[in-house]
């Protein structure tokens, strides 16, 4: 379709479009992100919500979405929309998203079953397209072959497996976002004890399925949420002043505790399948080396008469997780790890 100028602001790129009745007749307008998300279209909010855009966000795509057609240079070649009535309440009218759903719809014009001739297959792989796409979407593809989709997919009855040695009071070998680590639930306290012998010492972290539950075990405020979003899921143990729920066992003499979201489907689907968070601690040889046990299967080796099972996801990495502190203002840096904080 022709690219045409926003109706309301003639700034920016229309890429929503509402028909709206007046006086009997149906008129139509053009609008940009921007000026849909002021008038408060209930879709447009949707989608925000649904992909986790902010306002900064918006503000981002639009000037991405101006560059991509040409920015001032291609402003010339665009032509405004047509101005029909006011742009104030949006009653009567509906919305089209011809441009939105080539951004965000997976599998855009190809019908399930039907193959796509090679005319059409190089059409589809302009650059202007593979540059929406990069930049707004998810290559399942891509994500696929890299290796980082969720691989519990099909593993109900390995998830649940799991789940019951944690839930007969087990400890677990487990897979994160950097290196391998022990876990057992919050709930159990036989297993934390054991645990913390196993360890030598009583250094535990918890691991939990989102910030929803991160505020039920600690107290956050609103300076150290924002870096908890910024950051999570990913790399980082956080340390945070742990609120009543958390057991003297896991806190030991300490106030706080360090607080995980791995960016690893094993881990998160573990946490969300118990109920409850894990108690965790990363995995070493011994006390005398630093180098972390990367291979499962030597894992069970070693450690097979002490835990429930080991999860085998692939071959761990080296690097432990930043551990940063945010129980005291401002945050500080523990220890340099695999995360660089945001």
């Amino acid at each position: 379709m022709q690219p045409t100028m926003c109706s309301r602001c003639k700034k920016h790129v229309a890429v929503v479009f509402i028909t709206r009745l007046e006086n009997g007749t149906s008129k139509n307008d053009g609008l940009c992100l921007k000026c849909a998300k002021d008038l408060g279209i209930k879709p447009i909010d949707d989608m925000m919500k649904k992909m986790g855009i902010t306002d900064e966000d918006l503000e981002s795509l639009t000037h991405e979405m101006m560059t991509a057609f040409g920015g001032a240079e291609g402003l010339d070649s665009l032509l405004p929309a047509k101005e029909d009535g006011d742009d104030g309440e949006d009653d009567g009218r509906t919305a089209t998203f011809p441009f939105l759903n080539q951004l965000f719809s997976a599998n855009s014009g190809e019908k399930r079953g039907e193959k796509v001739p090679p005319a059409a297959a190089q059409k589809s792989e302009r650059a202007p397209k593979r540059k929406f796409l990069e930049n707004y979407c998810i290559s399942l593809t891509r994500r696929a072959q890299e290796g980082k989709l969720d691989n519990l997919v099909g593993r109900e009855r390995e998830l649940q497996r799991v789940v019951g040695a944690l839930d007969s009071d087990g400890i677990v070998i487990y897979p994160t976002d950097s290196v391998y680590a022990f876990g057992c639930s919050l709930r159990s306290v036989k297993a934390i004890e054991r645990l913390r012998r196993l360890k030598g010492k009583n250094e535990f972290a918890l691991v939990f399925a989102d910030l929803a539950q991160v505020a039920e075990f600690c107290r956050v405020d609103n300076a150290a949420f924002r870096i908890l979003r910024r950051n999570l899921p990913g790399p980082f143990t956080f340390v945070l002043p742990a609120s009543s729920r958390v057991p003297d066992k896991t806190l030991g003499r300490r106030k706080t505790i360090g607080v995980r979201i791995p960016a690893h489907p094993v881990a998160r689907a573990v946490v969300g399948a118990l109920g409850c968070p894990l108690v965790t601690a990363s995995v070493r040889v011994d006390d005398d080396v630093t180098e972390y046990m990367t291979d499962p299967e030597l894992l069970h080796e070693r450690y097979g008469r002490e835990v429930s099972l080991v999860v085998d996801g692939g071959v761990g990495d080296l690097v432990p997780t930043t551990v940063v502190d945010l129980s005291d203002g401002e945050p500080e840096i523990l220890r340099e790890g695999k995360g660089e904080l945001q």
